[in-house]
């Protein structure tokens, strides 16, 4: 017993890196089981990522036939119109096979059929969300502690996980693909620092073996190997000793691909299957690469990343002071690249979600700047900023409620919708919640797919 309660002492002691992940967890799952989280249905973009399991596991189906049956819900819902194949990367669907099988004896053990659906594989496909979200958060903070207090540390991860809408996709639409992205993306950074200190080779296959995972979940997230393979490089010698360390030995480099491409083989295996070629499953879907809408991406109310996380905006003001960090140029180049790649994708706000969705994993690297915000802010001894910090997770928190009950609506806010329903709890009065109606943009999927003009307009 005095063990049991001197490790939980450790795991809640200011200087643990396991504080903040550990109380994360806790928050997160308590508001889960209060509010009836672990309900729900696997739609759409989540039906799609988790649908690889049961058709590999239980109906041996990649037609994907047996969802409306088993579900209630169409694979229409997911399937590509173009290609005709699920457009959705397996990489979820592998993060996700451990909790797929717990669930599958659970459902077993209670003598229920097995369906691969349910309030079970919900629940249990939830706890993993939350269990991957937390351990990204663990690895983040191991990655700060080299650099920062655990003062700095705490107060970021903090930020992080209550501030930012990785809360909401870790808590209600979490099965979506950004928070097991985020916690690769914190796995890579974390494995690029002690691949760096001795260039050992087994954090080299792991490093290649996690750049892998995060490619099979989204393909373009791919760029982030820039992140923790630059990390340390400041100047152009440094590049060329990590090129000569990386080829010093070709059997180990070729085992790296060997592991960067696995976790890759089963979604090539798949699309092959059956499409009788590698090619993009998203078909016709296309990128403006002459025309990316950056600032909307940052800045619109629809689905801006800094109006929906303002948080992160003391990550870009702290990324001032990073030019001497390890990862000043890996992360820079990252999301000068990926904003562009982002704001490029003809849905640039990515169709429904609370904020800019596909930056959610950009938030583990710009930690690195939240961070530095937060030293520069306490060495100046800015006590005011904690309440900025208290005042922005409290307001995350409320506008998340606010997007779950349909206060805020799913893709088409305005600026004048969203200051009808600021600070507004449910239900709204019909008049307000007519006055917001009437100043939402909707809009029309053909056209922006094709009218550049009306694309950025929206």
């Amino acid at each position: 017993m005095k063990t049991i309660l001197k490790r939980v002492k450790n795991v809640l002691s200011i200087d643990s890196p396991r504080l903040i992940p550990a109380w994360f967890f806790i928050i997160c799952f308590s508001l889960s089981l209060g509010l009836g989280l672990f309900k729900g249905d696997f739609r759409w973009d989540e039906g799609g990522y988790y649908a690889y399991l049961p058709a590999a596991i239980i109906y041996q189906d990649f037609s994907f036939d047996f969802s409306e049956e088993a579900s209630r819900y169409p694979s229409s819902e997911y399937i590509s119109r173009h290609s005709k194949i699920n457009k959705y990367g397996l990489g979820v669907a592998i993060l996700q096979s451990p909790w797929f099988v717990l669930a599958s004896v659970h459902t077993l053990v209670k003598g229920d059929k097995l369906t691969g659906y349910g309030r079970t594989f919900k629940k249990y496909m939830g706890l993993g969300s939350l269990f991957y979200a937390s351990l990204g958060l663990y690895f983040l903070g191991l990655v700060l502690r080299n650099d920062f207090s655990p003062q700095v540390t705490n107060y970021t991860l903090a930020s992080i996980g209550l501030a930012t809408n990785v809360f909401y996709y870790t808590v209600i639409d979490n099965l979506l693909s950004h928070i097991f992205s985020f916690f690769l993306f914190s796995l890579a950074m974390y494995l690029g620092v002690l691949w760096k200190r001795n260039f050992g080779k087994k954090y080299f296959l792991l490093l290649c073996l996690v750049i892998g995972l995060i490619s099979a979940v989204r393909l373009t997230n791919i760029i982030f190997a820039l992140v923790p393979f630059l990390w340390g490089v400041k100047n152009f010698r440094d590049f060329r000793q990590l090129v000569v360390q990386i080829f010093s030995s070709i059997p180990h480099l070729l085992l790296g691909i060997v592991f960067f491409l696995g976790p890759m083989l089963p979604q090539f295996i798949y699309v092959y299957s059956q499409l009788g070629s590698i090619m993009s499953p998203y078909g016709a879907e296309p990128f403006f690469w002459q025309d990316p809408l950056m600032g909307k991406v940052l800045w619109s109310y629809r689905a801006g990343w800094l109006v929906w996380s303002p948080i992160m905006l003391f990550a870009f003001i702290g990324w001032v002071w990073s030019r001497k960090h390890h990862g000043f140029l890996g992360i820079t180049l990252f999301m000068i690249i990926n904003l562009y790649v982002i704001s490029s994708w003809w849905c640039w706000w990515y169709g429904g979600g609370f904020g800019m969705r596909a930056l959610v994993e950009s938030s583990a690297p710009m930690s690195i700047g939240l961070a530095l915000f937060f030293q520069h802010a306490l060495n100046g001894n800015f006590k005011w900023f904690r309440w900025i910090i208290y005042f922005l997770v409290t307001l995350n928190l409320f506008q998340s409620d606010q997007y779950r009950k349909g206060i805020i609506h799913f893709d088409a806010m305005t600026k004048k919708a969203y200051w009808t329903v600021f600070g507004r709890t449910a239900p709204l009065t019909k008049e307000r919640e007519a006055k917001r109606n009437r100043e939402l943009h909707i809009t029309n999927a053909k056209k922006t797919m094709t009218d550049r003009a009306y694309r950025k307009s929206l």
